[in-house]
């Protein structure tokens, strides 16, 4: 398991730094944006298993709307 969390990190990261304001991004900020940006995937995975009501599609909106946001503002920043 933590393997393939190892290599989603590392591809979320590439990803990342691909986009223009991030492409400079030091491994400090970039390595710790991933965790949270993962471990927030997980919980809402442990939320839905526990609390029905909330679809696959509502969870992937949810998890690309806050991601890109939180993206944005951080580019602004």
């Amino acid at each position: 398991m933590e393997r393939i969390r190892q290599q989603t990190a590392k591809a979320l990261a590439e990803g990342i730094t691909m986009l223009p304001p991030f492409a400079d991004l030091p491994s400090r900020r970039l390595v710790p944006l991933v965790e949270v940006i993962i471990g927030g995937i997980e919980r809402l995975a442990v939320y839905r298993s526990e609390t029905p009501g909330m679809s696959a599609q509502e969870a992937a909106e949810l998890v690309v709307t806050t991601t890109w946001d939180g993206l944005a503002s951080l580019a602004r920043a």
